[in-house]
């Protein structure tokens, strides 16, 4: 079956031709772009503004270009980007917030709701749907960007499973109707409120928190109950991870520094009576480090640090813990995955690794891939369904896995209200190197006045999460 774009007039955003060269890598063939006719697409309101205010996307994919273009193939699969649309049983259009074109690229930045991406195959029949999480709510160019970004994963794997059968992804539909618009002068005045309120509080402060952990299966912690990390007012501490070494109980968390605003990797011990003994560095360096994923396999400590920063999954052994670690394989390269969860399969012995890879331009808060080895050091192998998820409210990973009751629950983010916004708990039901399946079994929702919740570890008898808070910039807790 072959592949044609339709658009309307001849000159094109980027991510038109970002589409059109994804599709011929996957399938392996031509993609006919084929021009309807038409005046050529203009900018968004605000689009030139916004730019000046928040600068330009990295990739641009709302930059122009102009595409070759040819006849419509006899018979073609069509993905229909014009602003009228065309008729036809073999015939895919993508809808924002329920509308076409450019008045559905609009209401999809000005929603206040999630933005809502949808293909429809045919005049009806909804093929894949699914809530977005921005990273930029406030910015048209920026949220625009990514939403398009999203588009081409949605509209690659709708076309490869009507033409080679490869499942869809898991998805979070949501709902079809569209959303109340958001006044844009109101997103812009909210913004410039942020950057003056900046110099006195911090709105996206992160503490970390610990108790002793419940038997069985994980408890949402009170806040009221924890007791906290102290941390200077240039500095925040966030993605705990609490490991039992020996007699002992390290909790290893992502030390953040405003001055440099780059992460670097530090530790406590927590003794007995629950109280934390000084921090010290476990792992800096010039580009960002954050999520410190420890385990240990045979005998040997290991660290999978999140470098996402440097396109690499890294494996990193100790050899004087807690403080003392080299580096002894490269997992993944070039790749830019956050959050790397490992997880050893005790019956098959194979290893699973959970990470959000970032795709060109999108989201990680609402994508999930998955990757296998028959041996930690790897090679490791793509899942045949990458992304395998993508939802909002439950795809980056949230901390390690736990067993409960005979199978795997991955905790993971709930960014449906802003990054880290909850945690949600999903019960893997399927896991293999051609299938994925999971349900989301329970949500934990920030409390005591704090506003996200982003990681739960437990370990040694205890239990940590970090949340999300305000904090007066000259304030230490």
């Amino acid at each position: 079956m072959s592949i044609a774009i339709l658009v309307g007039g001849e000159r094109q955003r980027a991510w038109v031709g970002v589409l059109k060269r994804r599709l011929e890598e996957r399938i392996g063939q031509t993609v006919a772009v084929h021009a309807a006719g038409g005046e050529d697409e203009r900018p968004l309101a605000f689009e030139r503004i916004d730019r000046r205010l928040f600068g330009s996307p990295r990739p641009d994919l709302l930059a122009w270009e102009t595409l070759a273009t040819s006849d419509l193939p006899a018979n073609a699969l069509v993905i229909d980007l014009t602003e009228g649309g065309v008729p036809g049983e073999h015939v895919l259009t993508p809808l924002f917030n329920g509308q076409r074109g450019r008045a559905g690229m609009a209401a999809s930045v000005q929603t206040s709701g999630l933005p809502r991406l949808s293909v429809r195959l045919g005049p009806t029949r909804e093929l894949i749907a699914t809530e977005l999480a921005l990273v930029s709510r406030e910015s048209v160019a920026l949220s625009l960007n990514a939403i398009l970004a999203r588009l081409v994963t949605l509209l690659e794997r709708a076309v490869l499973h009507l033409v080679e059968g490869l499942s869809l992804p898991i998805t979070a539909p949501g709902a079809a109707e569209p959303h109340r618009p958001a006044p844009k002068l109101k997103g812009y005045a909210k913004s410039v409120a942020h950057r003056l309120a900046g110099p006195l509080v911090r709105t996206g402060d992160w503490t970390i928190g610990w108790q002793q952990a419940r038997t069985g299966r994980p408890a949402e912690p009170d806040p009221a109950n924890l007791q906290f990390l102290a941390m200077d007012y240039d500095r925040f501490a966030a993605d705990p991870m609490l490991f039992a070494h020996g007699e002992r109980t390290w909790l290893f968390f992502e030390d953040y520094d405003y001055a440099r605003a780059l992460g670097r990797l530090s530790c406590v011990q927590i003794g007995g009576d629950g109280r934390a003994r000084p921090p010290v560095t476990v792992m800096e360096r010039t580009s960002h480090l954050s999520y410190p994923f420890v385990f240990a396999h045979e005998g040997t400590v290991y660290m999978v640090p999140e470098t996402s920063a440097d396109r690499r999954v890294e494996l990193w052994r100790a050899t004087d813990f807690p403080t003392g670690w080299e580096r002894c394989a490269v997992l993944l390269d070039g790749v830019e995955a956050v959050d790397a969860t490992i997880r050893q399969d005790a019956e098959s012995g194979r290893w699973w690794m959970f990470a959000s890879v970032a795709e060109p331009g999108a989201s990680t808060y609402d994508t999930l891939s998955i990757y296998w080895s028959e041996a930690l050091t790897g090679p490791w192998t793509a899942h045949k369904l990458n992304p395998v998820k993508l939802d909002a409210a439950s795809s980056r990973p949230a901390g390690p896995i736990v067993e409960q009751d005979g199978a795997w629950w991955r905790p993971a983010q709930d960014c449906t209200r802003g990054y880290g916004s909850g945690l949600a708990w999903c019960r893997i039901d399927a896991l293999d190197p051609e299938q994925f399946a999971e349900t989301v079994v329970e949500r934990w929702q920030p409390s005591g006045g704090y506003r996200g919740l982003h990681t739960y570890t437990q370990a040694g008898g205890w239990a940590a999460i970090d949340l999300q808070r305000r904090r007066w910039r000259t304030k230490r807790s």
